[in-house]
């Protein structure tokens, strides 16, 4: 009795020139009749040259069609079949046909295959391997046109050398992987998909610009837009120049209408033979201009409103004689030459970003495999290296310690903005100066001096800001946000 109720409902036999066609037709265990496990995974096929199942053995499996070939002239051969469901382990259906003595009977042509006769009806799935197909035998006169598609070919079957020619018509659509040289024919409109695409002149001697756009887009479109995510990504636009040249400058960016006057030209990140500047305006102005520094302000600190007043403490680090960073507390008494600026944003530290405020040990030294012989390490700085070595050690802790101690603030020292003051020094009449008052983190107007009996206001060592707007204030301690032009430096 059968295990699986899948059944052979029919079988069509043909006959040809050293081959057997048998198409199976089964009953039961449709792909959406039953349940996966009882859907039909394959038929098995037995053939004897006898009629007598107990002679046969099994010469393949088919879930619709076989061919049965390598056969002989008028060869005459007996065929039954058995269906197999997707159990585990798998039943077996019952025999078709059930007589052991009566066979499928089929008998192959008294023919002799012409040249040139196999065509797709006599090619099992898979019959057609590499070693039965020569280097260069299939060509463009046996690929009728648009017969190969993506279906047909697997992933990276198709790689360098099985292409000699790749032409823009070949580029029409889909993604193109692989060490080549991509000419200008070649991309002609569509997309460039890819984790990286990198332009080098191998000789070493590049003319022209690596890229260049020229575009004529449409209001408000740029030619090039970045996207960039992730938490944990480098810049968008990351630029190194390794040139030691007045020119060698890490970027140039200039507006050059087509009509009238020029526009403004700034370079970024400038040589040393240039001054080492971050930032050089070529020609123009920096506008609209607020100056800030860095600063660490305890994490015990409460939260400070934005405008707050703040005062250097003590120096935590330095980095050459172009930047130093401060720990910096809330203002607190009147007239302190200590304020440095207003608050404008507080943020927690990330260890990994404190190298944009501190030393710039934040690279890891490089290291000496054991082949380097000492007088080679020493002729090549090994020592000065091992001091690095320390000093990133020793930087790397400062880090940790400072992002456990600290939040990150920016505070506006120079240029345009607004701060906080109240009314302990009187209303404020444009033009006035700010320092600081007894209020915490919150400015006055700065105390009058008599020259010769006339009373003045100079810019002293406290002096925070000038203000810009007139202000009353209904109590001293009224308390409101003004604009000024900063003057902390």
């Amino acid at each position: 009795m059968a295990d699986s109720a899948i059944t052979i409902a029919s079988v069509v036999k043909s006959g040809g020139a050293g081959q057997i066609l048998l198409i199976v037709t089964t009953s039961g265990g449709g792909g959406n009749e039953c349940l996966p496990y009882m859907a039909l995974q394959k038929v098995e096929i037995y053939a004897s040259k006898t009629n007598n199942r107990a002679t046969a053995t099994k010469v393949g499996d088919t879930i619709g069609t076989f061919v049965h070939g390598n056969l002989g002239v008028s060869e005459t051969w007996y065929y039954w079949f058995r269906a197999i469901d997707n159990n585990s382990p798998p039943l077996v259906g019952e025999w078709y046909p059930f007589s052991p003595t009566d066979g499928v009977v089929a008998t192959t042509s008294n023919q002799v295959p012409p040249p040139n006769s196999v065509g797709t009806p006599q090619l099992q799935d898979g019959a057609a391997t590499a070693q039965k197909i020569a280097n260069l035998a299939v060509g463009s006169a046996h690929i009728q046109a648009l017969a190969v598609k993506t279906g047909n070919i697997d992933n990276l079957q198709v790689t360098d050398a099985k292409v000699v020619t790749m032409s823009a018509a070949k580029l029409t659509a889909g993604v193109v992987t692989a060490t080549i040289t991509m000419t200008a024919p070649l991309i002609n409109g569509g997309s460039l998909n890819g984790t990286r695409i990198r332009i080098q002149a191998t000789d070493g001697t590049l003319v022209e610009p690596g890229i260049t756009f020229n575009s004529t887009v449409a209001p408000n479109v740029s030619s090039v837009k970045i996207n960039q995510t992730g938490a944990n990504g480098e810049a968008a636009i990351y630029g190194t120049n390794l040139g030691t040249g007045p020119q060698s400058h890490g970027a140039r960016f200039n507006s050059i209408p087509i009509t009238g006057p020029a526009g403004g030209s700034a370079l970024l990140g400038l040589p040393p033979a240039s001054g080492g500047y971050a930032v050089f305006c070529e020609s123009g102005t920096v506008g609209p201009f607020t100056g800030s520094h860095p600063g660490f302000i305890s994490k015990n600190a409460p939260d400070i409103p934005l405008g707050s007043i703040l005062v250097d403490l003590d120096v935590i680090d330095r980095r050459g004689v172009d930047d130093t960073v401060t720990s910096v507390a809330l203002a607190s008494k009147a007239m302190d030459p200590a304020a440095i600026g207003v608050l404008t944003r507080r943020h927690a530290l990330d260890e990994a970003s404190l190298h944009a405020v501190v030393d710039g040990s934040d690279v890891p030294p490089m290291k000496f495999d054991g082949a380097v012989s000492l007088q080679q390490r020493l002729g090549s700085g090994a020592l000065a290296l091992r001091k690095h070595r320390e000093a990133w050690k020793q930087s790397k802790a400062k880090r940790a310690d400072w992002a456990a101690r600290f939040d990150g603030v920016v505070i506006n020292g120079l240029g345009e903005g607004q701060v906080l003051v109240c009314g302990r020094g009187g209303d404020l009449a444009l033009g006035d100066l700010a320092c600081t008052s007894t209020m915490p983190g919150v400015g006055m107007r700065q105390p009058d001096f008599d020259l010769g009996g006339q009373s003045v206001q100079l810019v002293t060592n406290y002096t925070v800001a000038r203000i810009r707007e007139a202000v009353t204030f209904a109590d001293p301690d009224e308390v409101k946000l003004v604009a000024c032009i900063y003057l902390c430096g």
